[in-house]
């Protein structure tokens, strides 16, 4: 059984978690503490600014991160490049203290058209890359390095657009939006585990039909589905992820984190009573923290609370290991 101090894959305590029904990933290295520590990642001699992205743009509003896919001329298909320009991206928010989540959108009439077909069947070579080629398109890179992630789906998801953000945390979606897993179509079979997480989030009947048909799918059938959260219209999109992003950085970061573990590792745990012990334990140490001190003292004087999340790290950390 995973225990906490196996789990913390945002901290200096990271450990491999290898569920024994699952095949073993490569997943991203995760070799120092994080959301507290800003390193450069891009192995440029510094940090990245808006001129060191070519497929991307990324921006910062108040403690929320913003990564637009830039690629609009092939509807954001996803490459080796733009790949790892989002690994990147992604590394650098989740580095810096002053974020405290992640916001992807696209540029243009799509989200993302998944793996780009096009470049594969012409023969066309993509650009040498300017740095070490990652793929973020890791779920569990992304449940459990990343900040909390918020999908602003503003066109078509589909492939790779799509099952990507079955590992996300939340969805908001345009009413232009549309979705398919079109993988069978082109003679593939789900990919990123989709086959595994979407039936649990859209239920058996509908993911089968998804996977089975390629069938292409409109915003409010996905919110019928429950694969979205909510729809907006398109010019409130982006502005309403920001919203609820700015609304989850105002709790504390490593509580954020430590939700994001226990909600991806209790998919796996193999009881209610396993998933009871655990829980149990985790909450019992966070009851102990200076956080948790600190919400209930501005609670009984009527403020808000002030957060130390530096603090907080050191001690979540110590606390997690003695579980």
């Amino acid at each position: 059984m995973a225990t906490p101090s196996s789990m913390c894959c945002w901290t200096g305590c990271c450990h491999r978690i290898r569920h024994p029904e699952r095949p073993s990933r490569n997943v991203p290295p995760s070799p120092r503490p994080t959301w507290h520590h800003a390193h450069d990642r891009r192995g440029r001699g510094g940090s990245a600014t808006m001129s060191d992205w070519e497929f991307i743009e990324v921006e910062r509003e108040g403690r929320v991160g913003i990564i637009r896919f830039n690629r609009p001329d092939r509807l954001n298909a996803m490459g080796t490049e733009i790949g790892s320009e989002i690994y990147y991206a992604f590394e650098e928010f989740n580095d810096d203290p002053d974020i405290g989540a992640i916001v992807t959108t696209g540029n243009g009439r799509a989200y993302s058209s998944g793996a780009d077909l096009s470049a594969r069947m012409s023969g066309e070579a993509e650009s040498a890359p300017r740095r070490p080629a990652m793929s973020p398109w890791v779920p569990e890179y992304l449940a459990l390095r990343c900040k909390p992630l918020i999908a602003a789906v503003n066109g078509v998801a589909v492939g790779v657009g799509l099952t990507s953000l079955l590992w996300y945390d939340s969805i908001i979606a345009s009413t232009q939006a549309r979705f398919s897993m079109r993988f069978a179509a082109i003679g593939l079979t789900p990919e990123l585990g989709s086959a595994w997480a979407l039936p649990r989030i859209v239920g058996l009947p509908n993911a089968k039909e998804m996977m089975l048909t390629g069938k292409i799918y409109n915003a409010q059938e996905a919110l019928e589905f429950g694969l979205v959260h909510r729809l907006v219209e398109p010019d409130q999109l982006v502005s309403e992820a920001i919203a609820l992003g700015e609304e989850i950085a105002a709790n504390p970061a490593s509580t954020l984190r430590t939700i994001k573990e226990m909600t991806y590792h209790e998919l796996f745990s193999p009881s209610y009573e396993t998933t009871d012990r655990r829980s149990t334990s985790i909450f019992n140490a966070a009851r102990e923290t200076a956080e948790h001190r600190e919400a209930v003292r501005a609670f009984a004087e009527k403020r808000s609370p002030r957060f130390h999340d530096v603090e907080y790290m050191r001690g979540v950390e110590e606390e997690m290991r003695q579980v």
